[in-house]
């Protein structure tokens, strides 16, 4: 087990810029929106408060942002998924350290699957973890704004968290074939 764990942190240092893109396209949505807003307040005094009474609009409104955001959100989780597979499968031939690699005390069947669990699920774990965040704070903001229901964002996040998990788990399961049956000699 602990050759698994090391394999597994091994290939996260390895290739966690590539996994990581989708946390840096939310930090510059939301940088980009926090710039905007200091810049508005800045220029006019933007004032953001506008109460508006619960309708029952708001709620599919935020419901369904919910699930447009954690749908795109998943798109750039696997893309990063499906770069990724080309540099786990095919890195070490091209950095000529595979025969390092091989020359290890663990299996060839371990180190791959350490590479396809990093991939599978450190991509989901990822992706459900920013998703959840960006949903509680679109959500939260949504609720002191307009008194949005906070549990029609949760409802969307878990819907397309359901969605995005298997379309991940196939797009990267079909791509890791296509890297194996391909490789590089």
């Amino acid at each position: 087990m602990k050759q698994f764990k090391t394999l597994i942190i091994n290939e996260w240092n390895t290739h966690r810029r590539t996994l990581l893109a989708p946390m840096w396209m939310l930090v510059g949505v939301y940088g980009i929106t926090l710039l905007g807003i200091i810049i508005g307040y800045i220029k006019g005094g933007a004032n953001a408060s506008i109460n508006l009474p619960p309708t029952p609009w708001i709620d599919t409104f935020l419901y369904e942002g919910t699930i447009i955001f954690a749908s795109i959100l998943g798109i750039v989780s696997i893309w990063a998924a499906i770069i990724a597979v080309d540099g786990m499968i095919n890195g070490a031939f091209k950095r000529k350290c595979e025969i390092l690699h091989h020359s290890q005390p663990v299996s060839l069947p371990k180190i791959m699957a350490a590479k396809f669990v990093l991939l599978a699920f450190g991509s989901m774990l990822l992706y459900m973890l920013l998703s959840l965040f960006n949903t509680l704070v679109v959500g939260i903001f949504m609720y002191f704004w307009s008194s949005a229901h906070l549990y029609y964002a949760i409802m969307a996040w878990l819907q397309t968290g359901m969605g995005v998990f298997l379309s991940l788990l196939f797009v990267s399961s079909f791509f890791w074939l296509c890297a194996s049956i391909f490789k590089r000699k």
